[in-house]
């Protein structure tokens, strides 16, 4: 700990419930030592913005740490842990509008929704996921080429702003702060209740049809042709493999629910496979963690969905969520943890675009051991990553970041990606320079307006608004 974080603690407000923590992002690429304050009501949130204010010291909101980089660590102020203020407070059944605390994670919202056939949209791969960081990173999810991001489904908010007001925000009420606040990665205040417009499924199974394809030109043919009545969509590939083959999957909602209604996703364990504590298998997985193993690991992945059935019935959470019941926090099995990039270009270059990609980090030797193509439709708000555009996942060892050709690596990527008009993802950024956003994100100024007109002193900061000078 640093002596700032131990006057920190000197001149917290004595009743709050205060811890120090190593945290990072899911990737687990850099870990920082952070004061954890877990408020249990409003006046003690006001309290904490007090001595924060008259101390400079910045606050960090963050929910159940999902986001991949250093959106939610401060090492030089307060992280505020809301994952606590996680109560429903009403749901309409029939209109599907819900409100709901900030915390309140998108597991325990489906697990109240789904049985009456309402479902959030824009859904990441994770359920641990509170409404808040969710609304904070504006995520992304199989359906949102369809319905759009998750944004597009909050109809308001409470926020707690720096000098202690509660505001509400909408499209028709404090629609500046609204727009800047969803996609504002946690740093005009603290979202402390959120109103959402839910999307009406006829029941909670999908039915999900699987096909293949030999190149990225022929991933782009599948999404392309694909008829108005599929629900969901993606595409795996193979970073590995010279012409980027792989597995595209649609799903389409079902007039069906499972006779048992399975438990809530806010009960997973943390077991290999759903058996095995991490615990025990990861530090045996780790030392074999290498390009060698997951080139192999993706032909596998590649060849053994073959021997199954490329139409299949599953409940939502099967299909949505496979990797938190079979392999949890998998960064963790491997040295250095995952930095990840999310790369969207626009739809007419998106297929030249992930091409070029997929190229680059071929010859680099830095080929994505985890990738994913999903498309998006764009959105209004300020920081938006959304484009009427296909984003690109790319994930790799921590590790490889100290390669000394690591840094060219980066910088044709971004080169690359602004040269496209694109842009890359800030929910999973770890690395990106000021310059970089500043290129990629037009309304960025805009943005920054808001901000200096709602928290003139940056009350609210993270490692990543000090990283990008913003």
């Amino acid at each position: 700990m640093s002596f700032l974080q131990d006057n920190i603690l000197k001149n917290l407000p004595k009743g709050l419930q205060v811890s120090r923590e190593r945290l990072s992002g899911w990737g687990r690429y850099a870990y920082v030592d952070c004061v954890v304050v877990s408020p249990k009501n409003l006046d003690e949130l006001r309290d904490l913005l007090t001595i924060c204010a008259a101390n400079q010291y910045s606050i960090t909101p963050k929910g159940s740490g999902c986001s991949f980089g250093d959106i939610i660590t401060n090492g030089q102020g307060v992280v505020l842990d809301l994952t606590s203020w996680d109560k429903i407070i009403r749901f309409d059944s029939t209109t599907g509008i819900l409100t709901t605390q900030g915390g309140t994670s998108a597991g325990k919202v489906l697990h109240h929704t789904l049985p009456h056939h309402w479902v959030l949209r824009g859904l990441p791969g994770t359920s641990f996921g509170t409404m808040s960081g969710l609304i904070a990173n504006n995520v992304h999810g199989k359906d949102s080429f369809k319905n759009g991001n998750f944004g597009m489904g909050v109809l308001s908010m409470q926020i707690l702003l720096a000098d202690g007001r509660v505001v509400r925000a909408s499209a028709n009420e404090n629609a500046d702060v609204f727009y800047a606040t969803i996609g504002g990665m946690g740093l005009l205040g603290i979202i402390i209740e959120a109103t959402l417009q839910l999307i009406k499924i006829p029941g909670s199974m999908v039915e999900i049809e699987r096909k293949y394809f030999n190149s990225i030109p022929e991933l782009f043919d599948l999404f392309t042709n694909l008829t108005d009545d599929f629900d969901m969509d993606m595409g795996w590939f193979d970073g590995f493999h010279k012409k980027g083959r792989g597995i595209f999957q649609t799903a389409k909602w079902l007039n069906q629910d499972p006779e048992i209604t399975p438990p809530s996703m806010e009960s997973v364990g943390k077991k290999f496979m759903g058996k095995i504590p991490i615990g025990l298998v990861y530090p045996l997985v780790k030392p074999f963690a290498c390009r060698t193993s997951m080139r192999a690991l993706n032909q596998l992945a590649y060849w053994g969905s073959k021997t199954s059935k490329d139409k299949k019935i599953l409940h939502l959470y099967s299909y949505y969520y496979p990797h938190m019941i079979s392999i949890p926090d998998s960064p963790k099995a491997i040295r250095g943890g995952l930095v990840g990039f999310q790369l969207i270009a626009p739809d007419e270059k998106a297929c030249e675009f992930i091409t070029n990609i997929l190229a680059l980090c071929r010859r680099y030797k830095l080929e994505s051991w985890f990738g994913g193509i999903k498309r998006l439709r764009s959105d209004p708000f300020l920081m938006s990553f959304a484009e009427d555009g296909y984003a690109i996942t790319v994930e790799i060892p921590g590790r490889f970041t100290k390669w000394r050709r690591f840094p060219s690596f980066l910088d044709e990527m971004v080169a690359l990606t602004i040269d496209y008009k694109g842009k890359i993802f800030l929910g999973k950024d770890s690395l990106l320079k000021p310059a970089h956003i500043r290129a990629m994100y037009p309304k960025l100024p805009d943005f920054l307006a808001v901000r200096q007109k709602m928290d003139p002193h940056k009350i609210f900061g993270s490692d990543l608004s000090r990283r990008l000078f913003l």
